[in-house]
């Protein structure tokens, strides 16, 4: 667990089934459940919780009938009586049985001066001694025609409301477990104080029945109902004007989990477990996959009319099967943009929190993983819930943005409670500057900041190799990794301006060639270094051309010329070899150009001469006349050089001079 993460828990006389914040105070949680009808030992309660202090402490609790069955599900809500605590408690066996089933029960929780609700999000309130009182108890359901009566209240969920007013309007819907006919039913929360209160829709389920159900308010009087079976997911959509039934509303499918492959081995179907509504149009379904292989999370886009998985992310791995989903939305910013956080319990005793961006330009992003609690209660967890987070307030920037947090309560059969607080921070867009609280860790920033370093340092290597690479081809640095040497001869030239002959098509020549042809001029490397071949030898200069650095490249220089020198195409009337022979002859690659290679300062670099009286009287051997000593001696200094390897043979050091003193290697331009 994040040191960051504080966490408080208490243990309890009964075990917990059902809990819910105080929407206008996270220091008061409600929870409820016990030992169920006719279990001597263990009573069925409701309790009161202060979430204030390290310790949490009781400060009301009630004790229910051990006739009936426990709490099976609970939500609290604001009236203007008070504090409500709705509650589904099945009556007893022999009311059942008698076709009474008073299974939604509300309880009204003294709320003391100075606990009144209040706009800021944090803001210590004094939990006093309160006081907890039943109210009412009516039924909803159609009474179960099933000779053993075991149908009862599996879920109830109220819609959302502004913090900060009580008195808001707000809407519930329950539904049935273990019925011979599932059923859901949608209610005015606000009139579960009479004995009868307000139906505003019905769903008769059939055989089916709701794992999970949730509905959202797009506006007032407007309501949209997401149910899922253990395969399908449907939507019912309410309009509550007079206060009647509306009997016109039918579901509507929005998506079914596909069938396995009847090819494959032991497949099979996952299976919905929960569901939230995180907008109008987007729906989160938690799925058990089959045989307890894992969980996972799915995002259904409904604005098509049907579902569409646009989402999907996979829980972690020790959660082979999860028990319970919520979410908390914190605030927008001046855009719109959110920050959505999601929680999953797993039969492991572990909870994941999850974290999912809202834009209203860009939709959803992926989800993002913030924590996995771990070993949270001794036995499983049944139930989890988020406090409500102020939407009413905005962030003003880092420095004078209040604290904030938001606490998630778990609860499990070995009557525990759990509250971990998890703090907020506020994120400025540096594009718009519009705050917004968001969950962050310190080891999240930790991780991203390590990222980020280990890129630009990954990105700065990738650059130094890529930059010194090309200065390798190009002859300006040393050839420690010898890139000139693997490259493709056609990207070598690329990368190297002018590394290829001009060489003109010989169908630019009238013929006989011999009539036309009077130089070539090439350009080899970036240095400059020309070659001049004329077939006037009295034309050849006699001064030495500028330096070159790289032998390598005036020898493919030298046998690119050759090998487009060959391919010109030959006069009808002579033959190719004719062709040949008389382009040797014209367009003379052997003389006079000259290359001389210096080794200076166990440096190779290459000058072009143009001089043959010069070359004679410097007194150079060819590769063929020198000594096998010395053959072996400048073989080893040009391979250290880069500029021959052993693989290529001697044949390619054919027609260069040697010079002993002052170690000069000159390399003739020559065709043989």
């Amino acid at each position: 667990m994040a040191s960051h993460i504080s966490s408080t828990k208490a243990t309890l006389s009964y075990p917990l089934y059902a809990g819910d914040f105080d929407p206008e105070n996270d220091n008061c949680l409600v929870v409820g459940g016990g030992g169920g009808e006719g279990r001597s030992g263990v009573g069925n309660k409701i309790t009161v919780l202060d979430t204030s202090t390290d310790d949490i402490s009781e400060t009301a609790e009630i004790d229910l009938s051990r006739d009936e069955d426990s709490v099976t599900s609970l939500a609290v809500l604001h009236q203007k009586q008070g504090l409500v605590a709705l509650a589904g408690i099945n009556s007893s066996t022999a009311d059942q049985q008698a076709g009474k089933n008073e299974h939604l029960r509300s309880f009204g929780i003294s709320v003391p001066s100075g606990a009144d609700a209040s706009d800021e999000p944090i803001k210590e309130k004094a939990i006093e001694k309160r006081s907890i009182s039943q109210l009412s108890q009516a039924s909803l359901f159609t009474p179960s025609t099933a000779p053993k009566k075991e149908t009862y209240q599996r879920v109830i969920r109220l819609s959302p409301s502004p913090r900060g007013r009580p008195g808001y309007r707000r809407f519930g819907t329950v539904a049935t477990g273990l019925a011979p006919e599932g059923e859901l039913v949608v209610f005015d929360a606000n009139t579960t104080l009479s004995k009868e209160p307000s139906i505003v829709g019905r769903v008769n389920l059939k055989k089916e029945e709701a794992a999970d159900v949730d509905l959202i308010e797009p506006r007032e009087g407007v309501f949209k109902v997401a149910y899922c079976t253990d395969y399908e997911v449907y939507e019912y959509n309410v309009t509550h004007d007079s206060g009647e039934i509306d009997t016109s509303a039918k579901p509507k499918f929005l998506y079914g989990i596909p069938h396995p492959d009847v090819f494959q081995n032991n497949a099979g179907r996952p299976t919905f477990r929960a569901l939230r509504f995180l907008t109008p149009h987007f729906i989160l379904l938690l799925a058990n996959r089959p045989r307890k292989s894992g969980s996972e999370l799915f995002v259904l886009d409904t604005r098509g009319g049907t579902g569409e998985v646009i989402l999907r992310k996979r829980l972690h791995r020790s959660m082979k099967a999860a028990t319970g989903l919520e979410v908390a939305f914190l605030n927008a910013d001046a855009a719109g943009n959110l920050q959505i956080v999601v929680a999953v319990a797993g039969q492991d005793i572990s909870v994941e929190i999850l974290t999912i961006d809202y834009s209203p330009t860009k939709d959803l992003s992926k989800f993002r993983v913030f924590i996995v609690l771990r070993d949270v209660h001794s036995l499983q967890i049944t139930g989890i819930k988020f406090s409500r987070f102020s939407h009413s307030h905005k962030p003003h920037g880092d420095s004078t943005a209040p604290a904030a947090r938001l606490r998630l309560a778990s609860i499990s059969m070995g009557n525990t409670v759990v509250v971990h607080t998890l703090p907020l921070t506020v994120e400025t867009s540096s594009r718009n500057k519009k705050s917004r609280y968001v969950l962050t860790t310190a080891s999240t920033d930790i991780l991203t900041a390590t990222f980020s370093v280990t890129f630009s340092l990954i990105a700065v290597v990738v650059i130094a190799i890529l930059l010194q690479a090309l200065l390798e081809v190009r002859g300006v640095a040393p050839p420690y990794f010898g890139v000139a040497d693997r490259l493709p001869p056609a990207i070598r030239d690329h990368l190297v301006p002018h590394a290829n002959p001009v060489i003109p098509d010989a169908k630019e020549f009238p013929k006989p060639l011999s009539d036309q042809i009077n130089s070539i001029i090439t350009s080899a490397g970036g240095d400059s270094a020309t070659i001049h071949v004329d077939n006037n030898a009295a034309a050849a200069p006699t001064a030495s051309a500028v330096n070159y650095k790289r032998l390598r490249h005036l020898l493919a220089s030298r046998n690119r010329l050759r090998s487009r020198v060959l391919s010109y195409e030959s006069d009808e009337s002579e033959s190719i070899d004719e062709t040949i022979e008389q382009i040797a002859e014209e367009v003379d690659v052997r003389s006079p150009g000259t290359i001389i290679v210096v080794d200076s300062h166990n440096e190779i670099s290459a000058e072009l001469r143009h001089d043959d009286e010069l070359i004679r009287q410097e007194g150079l051997k060819r590769w063929e006349e020198l000594e096998h000593h010395q053959r072996e001696g400048w073989k080893r200094r040009l391979v250290d050089a880069g500029e021959w390897a052993v693989e290529e043979g001697e044949t390619a050091l054919k027609g260069i001079f040697f010079r002993e003193l002052a170690g000069l290697v000159g390399h003739a331009v020559r065709g043989d």
